[in-house]
């Protein structure tokens, strides 16, 4: 079979899989197609267009193609297989009811908070702005600072949140559109300067499924693409998509562009580059993992451990990348610049060609407790929880699973905090539907 025909099947096998997912799980479908998305334009080039694989010394011959593809075709599967047998019996298991509780109080000292966490925020980016640059080694040089960078996206979310469904008079949705204001500004000439663009894409999907998910999905987060129709009856969500959309998409073009060409793609156009950064060789680990025979199980769970609970660079434990990127292109690979990741190689590293099971637990189980949070009785707090997990699809797809427990300690707990205080949230028992 040519290798072109083999890529049409397993995208047609992929495709149909998230179609079923989709009509049961609309927010786990997102992870699994930006899953897809981040390998099959990989496998494009390694299978039909070698010479740039071959030219960063990621290629490892034509045989790699047909044991990836069987790989990931297994991984994908075991990926629904965990679904259909565990999904909801960890999603929809003991329902949990939400009420509001509004505290004025709390809320005052949370705006207080915002304004002095973005008075600090501007404040040292004036002084730093010299010095911040996508080029520079740290492209933030103060430390607290890149944390309370990499937090904005989980406060403009909060905000946007509480504008939204949880103002309650005047006052408060003219101060909470301000401080939304003022904070996505700061966040936009942040990331302008620092050539980032992850976390805008992290935020777009998270204000676009914020105001979707209720539209296109039943009641259990299931996808029903005939609700459409019903955005030609919500103009303010259809503006709002549309914006957030352009404004995105612009930024993230923008950063690139910012960031000028550099080795095997220097004087390539944007679009170009963008494929090569993010969608070309992260998934080359993989591929390198499978010719090379890479398979390293204590490796995989000491990275794990440590990178998930912030011990990593303590105890100098690399990331899953830097070895393999390393094995393949000696010098090219340490815990801050790589050729990236994709986080169905983490089976292969830890069991080989029997690594698809590894795929159908670790990796899925992760994600199906996240897809618990957004699982209550409470449409707002729903909304909240799958924008919030909406956020990740993309870094997820491209790392490793240590990933999954550790945004949700960097960026779950305070996002839960700061939603508690904006709304008064607090869970209760309810009765199953």
């Amino acid at each position: 079979m040519s290798s072109a025909l083999l890529l049409v099947l397993f995208s047609a096998v992929v495709l149909a899989g998230a179609a079923w997912l989709a009509a049961r799980d609309a927010l786990l479908a997102g992870f699994y197609v930006f899953l897809f998305v981040y390998v099959i334009f990989a496998l494009i080039g390694y299978a039909l267009y070698p010479t740039l694989s071959i030219a960063l010394g990621l290629y490892l011959g034509p045989g790699v193609v047909p044991r990836a593809v069987l790989f990931l075709a297994l991984s994908f599967l075991g990926f629904l297989v965990t679904y259909a047998i565990l999904g909801e019996r960890i999603i929809h298991r003991g329902w949990i009811g939400v009420r509001y509780a509004a505290a004025p109080g709390a809320r005052l000292a949370l705006f207080g908070a915002i304004v002095l966490y973005l008075a600090w925020m501007a404040a040292v980016f004036a002084r730093d702005y010299a010095s911040i640059s996508y080029a520079n080694f740290p492209q933030m040089p103060d430390f607290a600072f890149s944390i309370g960078f990499k937090q904005m996206p989980v406060v403009s979310l909060v905000l946007y949140a509480f504008v939204r469904r949880h103002a309650r008079t005047p006052f408060e949705r003219i101060a909470g559109i301000a401080l939304l204001i003022v904070e996505a500004l700061l966040f936009a000439m942040i990331a302008g300067k620092a050539g980032n663009r992850s976390d805008i894409l992290a935020l777009s999907l998270g204000v676009v499924t914020y105001e979707l998910f209720p539209v296109l999905t039943d009641d259990r987060g299931g996808l029903r693409p005939g609700r459409a129709l019903q955005l030609a009856r919500r103009p303010v969500v259809v503006a709002l998509v549309a914006l957030v959309g352009v404004a995105g998409g612009w930024l993230m073009l923008r950063n690139y562009a910012a960031r000028g060409s550099l080795g095997a793609v220097e004087g390539l156009p944007t679009y170009a580059i963008l494929l090569y950064n993010d969608f070309f060789t992260p998934a080359h680990m993989l591929f390198g993992a499978i010719g090379l025979d890479w398979v390293h199980p204590w490796a995989v769970i000491q990275s794990n451990l440590a990178n998930a609970t912030f011990t990593g660079r303590v105890f100098d434990v690399p990331y899953l990348q830097q070895d393999i990127g390393n094995a393949l292109v000696p010098g090219t690979s340490n815990r801050m610049a790589s050729f990236g990741y994709y986080l169905f190689a983490e089976g292969w590293m830890f069991a080989g060609a029997w690594g698809f099971l590894y795929n159908a637990i670790v990796p899925a189980l992760g994600l199906l407790c996240w897809r618990r949070l957004s699982a209550t009785r409470d449409l707002r707090a729903n909304l909240f929880w799958a924008a919030f997990a909406a956020m990740f699809v993309a870094t997820i797809a491209r790392s490793q699973s240590a990933l999954i427990p550790r945004s949700l300690l960097f960026n779950g707990v305070l996002a839960a905090v700061l939603f508690v205080l904006a709304t008064g949230a607090r869970a209760v028992r309810s009765a199953s539907p």
